[in-house]
């Protein structure tokens, strides 16, 4: 069971890691393109680096929900990362519990600039690579689309879309190996269908949010909206 920082890194060493590395690689290329400029800065929650090959960024972790009374991201001096700080965050196996991803999608918000971009790799529920042993996956919480989508929302996210990755059985043997190199040079991402072992949630953080004031009686009028902040 893979439970470990050195047990995730083990794991990414293998064949088979090497493998889902190269999927999950072409995916954030397609999703990002170019990480962007030298002063650009990027945040990676759990094994989020792997994802980067040139590892150019920052380190965090959130804390548990189970051992804080309010949980937050930290960087390696265990200290709260600043608001508004990251251009980007990146996130893989960043959650032990499902409890957290509300904790996440809040933290995340707060730590973004404004405008700021997430990517987020869970497993998916029902999934081989959410429930066979071996699996890097096996050992963390599996959400449904639908409950991904409406927790980033209410923590007042927008530009929501959900993609699918890793189709190929969690084995490198005979066929498999050949999807893997077919997933990793056309990735797919489509955000609809059914498959896919994990979900990539790819989200962008919105200051402000619109909000109807009463109808008018009039049927003629036009409902007026005004800006209000979104919860955090």
């Amino acid at each position: 069971m893979v439970v470990t920082p050195f047990d995730y890194k083990a794991f990414y060493q293998s064949a088979l890691g090497l493998a889902v590395l190269g999927v999950l690689r072409s995916c954030v290329r397609k999703l990002w393109g170019a990480w962007g400029g030298a002063d650009e800065r990027r945040l990676f929650l759990g094994c989020g680096a792997f994802v980067d090959p040139r590892q150019n960024g920052f380190c965090g972790q959130l804390t548990s929900v189970a051992d804080e009374t309010f949980s937050c991201f930290v960087g390696e001096n265990k200290k709260p990362l600043s608001d508004g700080g990251f251009d980007r965050l990146l996130a893989l196996h960043a959650l032990d519990d499902a409890l957290n991803l509300e904790a996440f999608a809040r933290e995340a918000w707060r730590v973004l600039k404004g405008e700021g971009q997430l990517l987020l790799i869970v497993p998916r529920q029902g999934s081989a690579w959410a429930e066979k042993d071996g699996s890097p996956f096996a050992d963390e919480p599996a959400f449904t689309k639908a409950w991904l989508r409406q927790v980033f929302r209410a923590q007042g996210f927008s530009s929501i879309r959900i993609h699918r990755a890793l189709y190929a059985a969690p084995r490198t043997r005979g066929q498999n190996a050949f999807l893997f190199r077919m997933e990793a040079r056309f990735p797919v991402l489509l955000g609809f269908g059914g498959g896919g072992g994990v979900f990539i949630v790819e989200a962008r953080k919105t200051l402000f949010g619109a909000i109807p004031c009463a109808k008018r009686s009039s049927s003629k009028d036009a409902e007026a909206l005004f800006a209000a902040p979104l919860p955090v």
